[in-house]
């Protein structure tokens, strides 16, 4: 079991240092984005334990909280999406992404659960967004080398809470954003750590090498971009075609 997730952990750099389905030159493609901490997120209720109460009923601090990526580092599974509105675009660092390169989004969730996520479907929608946190900020992309335009959404689901971030050079891109623009055909990264932090989900857009440790190749639903039902129909018609 080491050796895969060993192979699978050097797939997920290999992506971003040889070309693989397309021929495309990713040689110097910029590594993944790391997770980010924060600590203003909060544990879905199903986690949370209820705060001893005074006897006028506010809450007694036995001692401070841990941040949240402490409490979820140890409690929680975490799944990191990338996207993009056009994976035809992704950009290499030659050729420096402008106006004309769409939106770019980084979705990371913690869920206490991720066996039902995965069995029920990963969905996003507008009722998941906590509005009153919404905001914009214009600020300088190490990944992309420029600044940016920066969208963000803070998440609370039944199943998970989070956050979403979506850049772009183009300011109409983020402020023509829409939750429901985000669809699994737009992915180009997804990975999934268990509550000790060990990779148990990889998935790479532009690579062969995928894995998925807790269902095999049982099909996805909503955003988790592989397997699929959709693409393993289309598979299997390729597949038929080169046999005629």
């Amino acid at each position: 079991m080491s050796g895969i997730i060993i192979n699978m952990l050097q797939a997920l750099w290999e992506l971003f240092t040889r070309p693989v389905r397309f021929g495309l030159d990713l040689q110097h493609l910029p590594a993944p984005l790391p997770l980010r901490a924060d600590a203003s997120l909060e544990i879905p209720t199903s986690q949370a334990p209820a705060p001893a109460r005074s006897a006028v009923g506010s809450p007694i601090p036995e001692r401070p909280p841990p941040p949240y990526q402490q409490a979820a580092s140890s409690e929680m599974w975490c799944v990191w999406l990338e996207f993009t509105s056009d994976r035809a675009k992704i950009p290499l660092p030659h050729k420096k992404i402008d106006s004309s390169s769409g939106w770019f989004a980084e979705l990371v969730l913690w869920a206490p659960d991720i066996v039902g996520l995965m069995r029920d479907g990963l969905y996003v929608t507008e009722e998941d967004v906590d509005i009153e946190k919404n905001h914009t900020t214009e600020e300088y992309c190490p990944r992309y080398e420029r600044r940016m335009i920066f969208r963000h959404y803070r998440l609370k689901g039944p199943k998970w809470s989070g956050y979403l971030i979506v850049k772009s050079v183009d300011i109409h891109e983020t402020i023509n954003f829409r939750i429901q623009h985000l669809s699994y055909d737009k992915a180009i990264v997804c990975y999934v750590q268990d509550k000790k932090r060990n990779p148990v989900y990889v998935w790479l857009h532009l690579h062969d090498s995928n894995t998925n440790n807790l269902f095999d190749d049982k099909p996805l639903e909503g955003l988790w971009p592989w397997p699929r039902k959709e693409l393993a129909g289309k598979e299997a018609d390729d597949e038929g075609k080169r046999k005629e």
